[in-house]
C-alpha cells in the first residue's frame, strides 16, 4: 500500500497544488497536507434542526460536499 506522501506526490503533479480542484475539506488535506488555504465552495443549506446526532450529520454531510460548516440561519441553541 502507498504511503500518503507518495499520494500527495503523484496527486500533486496532477493538481499542481490548485487547490480549488479539491473537492472538500478531506480532499485539500490529503491532497495538500494542510487545510490552510480551504474555502468552502458553496453556502450551507439552512436547517432548524437542533443540535444532536441528526445535526452532527447534517454538519458532516456539509463537508463532505465542501460546503460552509456554520450557517447563520440555522436554528440556534435554547440554553433556557
Amino acid at each position: 500500500m502507498p504511503s500518503l506522501a507518495r499520494i500527495r506526490m503523484r496527486f500533486a503533479k496532477t493538481i499542481k497544488h490548485d487547490e480549488s480542484l479539491c473537492k472538500n475539506i478531506f480532499e485539500s488535506i490529503l491532497f495538500m497536507g494542510d487545510d490552510h488555504e480551504f474555502k468552502p465552495r458553496k453556502q450551507a443549506n439552512v436547517t432548524q434542526i437542533p443540535p444532536g446526532k441528526q445535526k452532527v450529520d447534517i454538519l458532516r454531510k456539509r463537508l463532505e460536499d465542501g460546503a460552509d460548516l456554520w450557517c447563520d440561519e440555522d436554528a440556534e441553541i435554547d440554553l433556557d
